[in-house]
This record gives structure tokens, C-alpha cells and sequence, in this order.
């Protein structure tokens, strides 16, 4: 069983519940720690569990005939949602790309309980939507924004779902993200730094002036952030 400080909760939507409903859960909720390259779900893969992340990342390939695309998730969220669309086999590459630790449910139970038609179907509805917002923005933004207003996004999204200025991402890893060439990527890495922004050094990320990130960065930061923030209040 889990033991949980409701005053200072790990996973950002389990949080979100009210009381009643995540003492229902509390008995089937199972602490894991999450080591780097970690694999939650292959493709083609049975889905048994989901995972509410804490103080982790966790990396989506999203396959498609064309291509593939990525997404992360942090501790304002979950994997793998498809579970509440009657989704029995994962669709999806879920990888740890920063170690910590999850919050691991059966998928049969949470699908029980999102069933029963109460707060926990009423959350995990609007993170589905806020999900799907945020993969079309992402893709919108990638198109249309400047690398410098993208990077400046990312890296902000990364500070938040981590809740930490320090952190690890490899420029490979963060150009796929992005959609930009390595080279580039970096010009605009070491912009930042010069500007006092952050420091970089082999993939180690500190945020030094976050201020100086959020007036760099595109509208579409603040509309992911307040989406997924709206989330977190609906019960308070």
C-alpha cells in the first residue's frame, strides 16, 4: 500500500481527487521507483498497469504510417490513457527518459473505477482532452514558432513537470522533440546561456533565469500550462 501526505502530493492528478475518491484507490496504489531506459509499454504490447509519474519523465513515441512523433509526461499526468477508451494493447513506446518514480494501478482497476461515472471519470475525461490540446499545439507550434520560442517552451514544460531547475536531456533527444537539426539546436542553447538563461553542459540542463525563458518563449506554453492547471483546481 501507499502511504500519502495529502498536504503535499507526489502525482499532480491523483491530487487533483477528492479525498473520498483517492482513499477508494489508496489500497491498489503501489510506489515503484523507474531506472533510465526503463520500458513501461512496447507497441503491440497488453496494457496490465498505468503509471502516475513522480518526479520523472517519461518519453511517448507516438507511431503513425508517416512517422513517429514524441511527447513527454511528467507528474502532472498519466500512461497510458488509452486504457479509458477500451484500449486493451498499447498503441504507443513508453520509455523513462529521467529517473525517479511512478504511482503503478492496475489497468483493470482504474478502468473500474472510471466506470463508476464519479470524480475519477470526470478528471481523467478532461486530461484526455487536455492531452489531445496539447499534442496538437505541440505540432502547431512546431511548425509555425520560431526554435528559439520552442526551446525556451520545452524547457520550461520540463521544469514544470519535474518541479526542479536541474535536469538531464540530451541535445539528440531534445532535437527530435523540437523538430530541429542538432546544429541548429545548439546555436540556440548556447543564445540562452549567453543571455543568462541557463547553463548546459553535456546534456546537464540548470535554469538559471526562468524570466528570461518565459518572455522568449510562444503563447503556446502558457495555454498547455494553464490547461493541465485547471485540472489540478477542479476539486480545491
Amino acid at each position: 500500500m501507499l502511504s500519502h501526505d495529502f498536504e503535499t502530493p507526489e502525482n499532480r492528478l491523483l491530487a487533483a481527487l477528492p479525498l473520498e475518491d483517492y482513499e477508494r484507490l489508496l489500497p491498489h496504489l503501489e510506489r515503484i521507483p523507474l531506472a533510465s531506459g526503463q520500458v513501461l509499454y512496447q507497441l503491440g504490447e497488453p496494457i496490465t498497469d498505468v503509471y502516475f509519474p513522480v518526479r520523472s519523465l517519461l518519453s511517448i513515441d507516438h507511431f503513425s504510417h508517416a512517422n513517429s512523433t514524441f511527447s513527454l509526461v511528467g507528474q502532472e499526468g498519466m500512461v497510458d490513457v488509452s486504457v479509458l477508451l477500451g484500449e486493451t494493447r498499447s498503441k504507443r513506446r513508453v520509455v523513462v527518459y529521467t529517473p525517479g518514480a511512478a504511482i503503478r494501478l492496475s489497468a483493470k482497476t482504474l478502468k473500474a473505477e472510471f466506470d463508476r461515472g464519479g470524480a475519477l471519470h470526470g478528471l481523467l475525461l478532461r486530461y484526455v482532452q487536455a492531452v489531445f490540446l496539447q499534442l496538437s499545439q505541440l505540432a502547431a507550434c512546431n511548425h509555425h514558432h520560431s526554435l528559439e520560442q520552442r526551446l525556451a517552451r520545452q524547457l520550461l514544460l520540463i521544469q514544470d513537470a519535474l518541479q526542479t531547475d536541474e535536469f538531464f536531456l540530451s541535445l539528440k533527444f531534445l532535437a527530435r522533440l523540437l523538430s530541429a537539426s542538432r546544429a541548429a539546436l545548439l546555436l540556440r542553447v548556447c543564445v540562452f546561456r549567453r543571455k543568462g538563461a541557463l547553463d548546459n553542459q553535456r546534456g546537464n540542463f540548470k535554469i538559471v533565469d526562468r524570466q528570461i525563458l518565459e518572455d522568449h518563449t510562444c503563447d503556446c506554453y502558457q495555454m498547455m500550462k494553464n490547461e493541465f492547471e485547471r485540472l489540478t483546481t477542479t476539486f480545491k
